[in-house]
């Protein structure tokens, strides 16, 4: 399985036995089947710009990107909305804001925009539910929701005086839970998801690792093999 030589990887999501995939400055979603890992089709979004993000909403069975330019300030990015066979619908999030990253829970669409120190939450019908502010000093990149009323929140913040990246739990009133500050750094760039017992896995691609975390932000020492 593989994209090209020149493509940078910013996202994939897993849908219906297939695997989406988003790259840097690509206009296009590439399609591979999770059992051979052949690269079947792309489906192509007219004017999708700088892809940063990907999600599947396995409630509507479709999936979301999103379009931000970090690059360019002044550039208001957008949400698509991508049906498996190739139907596109563009949506604007209010106030000017551009979503950086997103994640998909029960339907509920948590979306972290750039520079906003706020995340969104809205229903798979786009439906503004409920905003989650968060503090002065933060600077969220990517959130997933829990199932108990919190959310884990990558971001840079600071600490003891200085500006470190940690992955924190929050409610839904900004208040922080819990802290993980890695004694080495992070990447700017982290990803985070649950697995199925509510532990917490970090993508932390500038260290080539995956960082596995228990329900309190604690470090379980593990090893890709």
């Amino acid at each position: 399985m593989s994209v090209t030589a020149s493509d940078v990887v910013r996202g994939v999501a897993v849908l219906d036995g297939l695997l989406y995939v988003v790259c840097e400055l690509s206009a296009a979603i590439h399609v591979f089947d999770t059992k051979t890992y052949n690269r079947l089709d792309d489906i192509k979004v007219l004017n999708m710009d700088d892809p940063n993000d990907i999600a599947a909403c396995t409630k509507t069975h479709q999936l979301y990107v999103a379009d931000c330019r970090t690059d360019k300030p002044d550039c208001v990015g957008c949400l698509w909305k991508v049906t498996p066979s190739g139907k596109v619908t563009r949506w604007l999030l209010r106030g000017g804001l551009s979503p950086y990253s997103l994640s998909i829970r029960n339907g509920r669409i948590l979306v972290t925009p750039l520079h906003a120190k706020q995340l969104l939450i809205f229903n798979d019908q786009q439906q503004f539910k409920q905003k989650i502010p968060m503090p002065p000093r933060t600077e969220p990149r990517h959130a997933v929701e829990t199932g108990h009323r919190t959310v884990i929140v990558c971001h840079w913040g600071r600490r003891k005086g200085t500006n470190l990246f940690q992955i924190g739990e929050f409610d839904f009133s900004g208040n922080s839970v819990n802290t993980f500050c890695a004694t080495d750094d992070i990447n700017d760039f982290p990803h985070v998801c649950l697995d199925l017992s509510g532990r917490v896995l970090v993508v932390d691609g500038w260290n080539s690792r995956v960082i596995l975390l228990n329900k309190d932000l604690q470090l379980i020492p593990f090893q890709l093999r």
